[in-house]
């Protein structure tokens, strides 16, 4: 069961890679049956196609790394949920979790893996890859950032007891709880296990820890659960920003100036959803630039005032030096694209 202390995770981020890893092997195997032969060959040269389907061969054995998969929407979207759930950190570099959204299909790409044939035929070959565990890991990711969510705003992203209770499923009854959290739920977000929540219940000892009957479930309002969880000191606050909210500056080269004035800007937005005021850096950011920092917006003669960016980026947290470099490097490069255009049309001549 999930421990609610953000400093003790079960898992750590890498096992949660080396799971993702263990599911894309296989994809790419169950996607090798809709392809020709040679498709799996060029997984790796040196290999038949037949040991794609070795049972014995792990991600390692065809040189499948994590970085060749980290930008995909699955690795990106658990690598978001994991901060969320076990750490408590929301990014604001990524889709929100919402109905609909992308952490929406992960999940429910996750559950059918679950219940998958290919993964239990699979698992009696004695795999070592791609088996049930690594989807249980994953899945567990993705259940307790939807019940977190829940817990914080009323809403998840999917409804994962529908899955779990399949008796309900199986009378008709409606996949949605209208934002109320489950006996599952709960034991996610306290540690505990589901067998100790309801017997809390029945023996009416559970505190503020009060449930209600929706459609014969037993489900729990948010505002009861968190204030439950606080009374037992385990209410995980929810901190905004993750290591990836910070402007790059060391190793990212901005393509255009659009580009920096994005990052710019959600950097703006990360720094003053930090601090709980939504006005509080913007609005020097707008008197430093004479303008409305809701629509941040810079111009290539702001980007090679060096004095002017350097105090940008102290209202932005990032190094004043390294900053205006990189603002003049962005600067230089859309004049060097400008040029280029004008050349080609120039020597382009006229079209025929």
């Amino acid at each position: 069961m999930t421990s609610a202390n953000p400093s003790t995770p079960p898992f750590s981020k890498d096992e949660l890679r080396k799971a993702i890893l263990d599911i894309f092997l296989l994809s790419v195997r169950t996607t090798s049956l809709w392809t020709t032969s040679r498709y799996a060959q060029k997984v790796d040269t040196s290999l038949p196609p037949t040991d794609l389907w070795n049972p014995e061969a792990a991600a390692e054995d065809f040189d499948f790394k994590y970085e060749q998969i980290a930008e995909s929407t699955i690795a990106q979207v658990l690598d978001y949920q994991y901060d969320y759930a076990l750490l408590g950190l929301e990014g604001l570099d990524y889709e929100h979790m919402e109905v609909g959204t992308t952490h929406t299909w992960v999940a429910a790409y996750l559950v059918d893996l679950l219940d998958s044939h290919v993964i239990s035929e699979w698992e009696s070959f004695g795999a070592v890859g791609g088996d049930r565990s690594s989807v249980q890991l994953c899945l567990s990711v993705c259940e307790l950032a939807n019940a977190r969510k829940t817990l914080m705003t009323g809403e998840g992203f999917f409804s994962f007891f529908y899955y779990a209770d399949r008796a309900s499923q199986k009378k008709g009854m409606p996949a949605n709880s209208n934002g109320g959290l489950t006996v599952r739920q709960v034991a996610l977000l306290s540690g505990m296990e589901e067998t100790t929540i309801r017997a809390m219940i029945s023996r009416k000892n559970a505190g503020a820890l009060v449930p209600h009957k929706e459609d014969g479930r037993t489900l729990f309002k948010p505002e009861v659960v968190r204030e439950w969880l606080q009374e037992k000191g385990k209410l995980m606050p929810i901190t905004y920003g993750r290591p990836g909210d910070e402007l790059n500056l060391s190793t990212v080269e901005f393509k255009s100036l659009n580009a920096f004035v994005e990052a710019c800007s959600l950097r703006l937005f990360t720094l003053d959803r930090k601090q709980g005021d939504s006005n509080a850096i913007s609005q020097k950011v707008k008197v430093l630039l004479g303008k409305d920092a809701n629509d941040l917006s810079l111009d290539l003669q702001m980007l090679r005032n060096e004095p002017l960016m350097k105090e940008l980026a102290s209202l932005l947290e990032s190094p004043p030096e390294l900053f205006a470099l990189r603002a003049q490097q962005v600067a230089l490069q859309e004049e060097l694209s400008v040029a280029t255009q004008r050349i080609k049309r120039m020597t382009q001549g006229p079209s025929s």
